[in-house]
């Protein structure tokens, strides 16, 4: 039996985003046994899970003109029945031996949360969109992406989350006063360890798939939602467990 679940919203909003949905999940029934989990929100469906048929795989569709990132990843989080949760943006992949390094770090060592890369120390490789990856898509063999499609980054807190289940949900979840691209990422890393969580890093480079510019870019009330996220940010454990114990959306999770 798989001890991960992967959560996975998405929406289709270009070609390019559509290729990079399909080679993740293939990495990831490649190269692990986790169970997955995709919601998918647009006005109509997209993706063709036929690509990557596998009873791994539960996929959810959502009619709407609202994709409410954190919603949905609460919607799939209160659906595990694994130890490990791993939050997953939708363009990312590992070293495989990351995958088990960062699962055997929850089960065994006692941590709530880690980020299987290093706090802006260690490079982040994102694949430009023009790179030729024919093979990569083949093979699954990170060897086999072109050296001159990859560049330098760096990471704090997005792409990949490996969460004990319990802490996830305990820690309050995602915040659904964050709606589509927003600092949640941020918020979340805060908060975990202000809320007195275990939570780490390792020496990890997590491979980004570039895309074309999303209109989802920019929350529509984003002087709000930046104004809440430094007020967060400021808070002290007894100030956040007061802040989140009130928050309407965690009632639908009970």
């Amino acid at each position: 039996m798989p001890e991960s679940t992967a959560i996975i919203p998405i929406k289709i909003d270009s070609d390019k985003r559509k290729q990079n949905i399909e080679i993740a999940l293939k990495f990831l029934l490649e190269h692990t046994d986790f169970d997955i989990i995709v919601t998918e929100a647009d006005l109509e469906q997209k993706f063709n899970n036929n690509i990557c048929n596998s009873d791994r795989i539960q996929y959810f569709f959502e009619k709407s003109s609202d994709f409410h990132r954190t919603r949905l990843i609460n919607q799939m989080l209160h659906k595990v029945k694994t130890p490990v949760t791993v939050n997953y943006d939708a363009d990312v992949f590992l070293r495989p031996e990351s995958y088990i390094v960062a699962q055997h770090l929850i089960l065994h060592k006692n941590y709530d949360l880690i980020y299987p890369y290093g706090f802006e120390q260690y490079d982040q490789r994102m694949i430009d969109v023009d790179a030729n990856l024919d093979k990569f898509k083949t093979t699954l063999n990170i060897s086999d992406i072109p050296i001159s499609s990859i560049k330098v980054g760096f990471c704090r807190f997005g792409h990949i989350q490996f969460f004990k289940t319990k802490s996830y949900r305990d820690g309050f979840m995602e915040n659904e006063n964050y709606r589509h691209w927003c600092p949640e990422d941020e918020e979340r890393g805060f908060r975990f360890k202000n809320l007195g969580y275990n939570v780490g890093w390792f020496k990890n480079i997590v491979f980004h798939q570039e895309h074309p510019p999303s209109p989802l870019n920019e929350p529509i009330n984003k002087d709000e939602i930046y104004k809440l996220h430094y007020n967060l940010l400021k808070m002290n454990k007894d100030e956040l467990v007061n802040y989140y114990k009130k928050q309407e959306y965690l009632k639908k999770y009970d």
